[in-house]
């Protein structure tokens, strides 16, 4: 369990890499499974946040209200890239961690989450709605090295929560962590 000194009205990114929360009438921007506050232009009266996250509320000395784009907040900031439409080609050992695309995507009512290690770790996989609450906590344990991309090796999710509810319809967000490395997926289920 991770604890942040953040304020009201928290809200995520749409990657699930940063928090947006109000803390005396500022906002604050925090890169969560660092723990840290991020540095960005002084918000003042900070309100709201768009549904999708990219567009921040504030209001204004005027009384008018301004409309930030979240993204541009954020771009100062590393973000891990995916190349699109390119094939990692891999000969031998696993050369790099990485969190793949469940299986199959959209589902109903189960999927399989792939993953890479190049070291043994203690995995975790966290599955958060929407709106970035948790609704399951996967723990595989401790994993050697190697890849886990296969059915039998990756980590299945039957689509429900944490008392074993099925989960309604809709976008859901998957974080793995294995030692240093963390990594946030989309996934979608359709009933």
């Amino acid at each position: 369990m991770k604890t942040l000194d953040a304020g009201f009205s928290v809200r995520f990114s749409p990657d699930g890499r940063y928090l947006f929360s109000a803390r005396e009438r500022h906002l604050q921007i925090w890169n969560w499974q660092a723990e840290t506050q991020l540095d960005h232009p002084s918000i003042p009266e900070y309100f709201d946040v768009s549904r999708d996250g990219t567009i921040l509320l504030s209001y204004a000395n005027t009384g008018q209200i301004q409309i930030w784009d979240a993204k541009a907040l954020l771009s100062s900031q590393p973000v891990a890239i995916d190349p699109k439409g390119k094939q990692i080609v891999m000969l031998g050992a696993v050369k790099r961690n990485q969190l793949l695309q469940n299986f199959p995507n959209p589902f109903n009512p189960e999927t399989w989450i792939p993953f890479q290690l190049i070291d043994e770790s203690y995995v975790t996989i966290q599955i958060y709605n929407s709106i970035g609450q948790l609704v399951r906590h996967l723990s595989p344990g401790t994993i050697p090295a190697g890849n886990y991309s296969s059915q039998s090796k990756a980590v299945y999710w039957d689509g429900r929560n944490q008392i074993g509810e099925p989960v309604s319809s809709g976008v859901y967000l998957y974080t793995i962590n294995a030692g240093d490395f963390s990594a946030t997926r989309k996934m979608l289920i359709r009933k």
